[in-house]
């Protein structure tokens, strides 16, 4: 859900097709992500909402503690094709 995200939770963009990942950003918050569009382009800020975006989109929340990185498992999950 949506809902759970934070400031600072990766999403991953399955834009390619179900189970590749192929686009990563950053949760701003409010629904939105900070990514690069593509090579050469502009950083920008996207709604999670985005009709390209909206395909299919994983979400998980790194932490540090004592210099080693933490990795959650899925916090957000939603694909249009259905629940995975």
């Amino acid at each position: 859900r949506q809902s759970r995200l934070k400031k600072g939770d990766l999403v991953f963009f399955h834009t390619a097709g179900i189970g590749k990942i192929s686009h990563v950003g950053i949760y701003d918050g409010n629904g939105k992500f900070i990514h690069a569009p593509g090579k050469g382009k502009d950083v920008k800020r996207t709604s999670l909402d985005n009709r390209y975006f909206k395909k299919s989109t994983q979400a998980r929340r790194l932490t540090f503690n004592s210099n080693v990185i933490h990795v959650t498992t899925s916090i957000f999950w939603r694909a249009s094709r259905g629940v995975i």
